[in-house]
């Protein structure tokens, strides 16, 4: 996450909350190894005929020191992994898993270190290589050039602009961004916390978003997964709107394909247990900020999709239904998410439109509640691109 200040830019990374922990007694006796076998996996990796041998080491040990050292990653080896993969072949068969209780932890902390790697690569080193407020090293073309779409530059697009008087920047880093557990101890505040305190001090007259989401808005004791890490950043927003801040936003809509992905064009209808599919659906999606007609807003929640999550709790998911014709594969998929119970609670409170963020949805509903004209649309959404650029960025007044 970025946000800023006028007259200054304080940057924080944001992906969950901070939570300071002592690294376990276990992984600092195997650090050594664990930086070796990082190496080998983080060489592999980056290696390319346009860096010298000495490039592709200094790349190494700061991925594999920041994956090991700052997030607490684990690296697993090839061969031990191989190994895991073997057994786990040789009885595929079974319902019983023959991997044991630590074979199983080492086999997810492999992929979660090449998985982590991976998110790495794809987007740009300098953040690792540079200071967070060296704007120069910051602004250099990368040795190693990021694979996602969306960290390309593009022409003259995001193009280096000099302002007359210098930034001042602050840096938060996130640690142990893949634990979700309620009962982590933190030991300072966590990034979502600061940022609701820069909203509530800094934010006063106006407060400027583009966001590709939200979600923990609020903790679900049902759920031992949340935490409700966002509420504090959420309750800031509402009450700078409340306070008369002028808050404004741009959010990200979702279109990956697959359940509960993408705009929802098609229509339902249930007759018993066969659910019959009309795509594209018989009138016009309106993408208004308005939800005059809710079977055909963007936001509106069409009555079908109750009825499929109550097909799917009465039938017990997706294979006691029926189509009538068969769908597209995407519209497929999605009805089959809905009809899964397992989904029901996000299910209820989806509408036509998808989110990466389920919680998204309310934040835009609050910032334009009692608008009569889209023109008075303070949240308004932009239609995804496999090239868009998802950081949030947040600018104080």
């Amino acid at each position: 996450m970025i946000f800023g200040i006028i007259n200054t830019v304080v940057v924080l990374f944001l992906l969950t909350p901070l939570a300071v922990a002592k690294a376990p007694a276990a992984l600092k006796e195997s650090k050594v190894n664990n930086l070796k076998v990082g190496r080998a996996i983080v060489s592999r990796k980056i290696s390319g005929p346009t860096l010298k041998p000495e490039r592709i080491e200094y790349y190494t040990s700061r991925y594999t020191d920041y994956l090991v050292d700052h997030l607490q990653l684990v690296p697993v080896s090839d061969i031990e992994m191989a190994k895991y993969a073997e057994k786990r072949k040789a009885h595929k068969k079974t319902l019983k898993s023959n991997l044991t209780s630590r074979e199983k932890d080492r086999e997810a902390k492999g992929k979660l270190f090449q998985k982590t790697l991976a998110r790495l690569l794809d987007g740009s080193s300098q953040f690792l290589v540079c200071s967070q407020t060296d704007w120069d090293c910051l602004e250099k073309d990368p040795e190693i050039q990021p694979k996602a779409r969306s960290r390309v530059s593009l022409d003259e697009l995001g193009k280096r602009i000099d302002v007359n008087e210098p930034f001042e920047a602050e840096a938060y880093f996130t640690r142990r961004w893949w634990e979700r557990r309620q009962d982590l101890v933190f030991s300072e505040k966590t990034v979502a916390q600061i940022l609701a305190e820069k909203l509530r001090h800094d934010g006063t007259k106006k407060v400027s978003m583009a966001l590709y989401g939200i979600d923990e808005i609020q903790k679900d004791p049902a759920d031992p997964k949340s935490t409700g890490s966002m509420a504090p950043v959420y309750d800031a927003i509402i009450d700078a709107i409340k306070n008369g801040s002028d808050v404004k936003g741009l959010f990200d809509l979702k279109n990956a394909g697959g359940g509960n992905s993408s705009m929802r064009m098609y229509s339902a209808s249930i007759d018993g247990s066969t659910i019959s599919i009309a795509d594209p659906a018989p009138k016009p999606i309106s993408f208004s900020y308005l939800v005059n007609d809710p079977e055909y807003s963007m936001f509106g929640q069409p009555s079908w999709i109750l009825d499929l999550v109550a097909l799917g709790a009465k039938i017990g998911g997706k294979k006691g239904a029926v189509f009538s014709e068969a769908p597209s594969n995407d519209v497929k998929v999605d009805v089959e998410w809905l009809l899964n119970p397992q989904n029901s609670k996000k299910a209820k409170a989806s509408v036509r439109a998808a989110f990466q963020y389920q919680d998204t949805l309310n934040l835009i509903m609050a910032m334009n509640q009692g608008i009569t004209s889209d023109d008075q649309a303070t949240a308004r959404v932009e239609w995804p691109t496999r090239g868009l650029m998802h950081n949030k960025f947040i600018v104080l007044e």
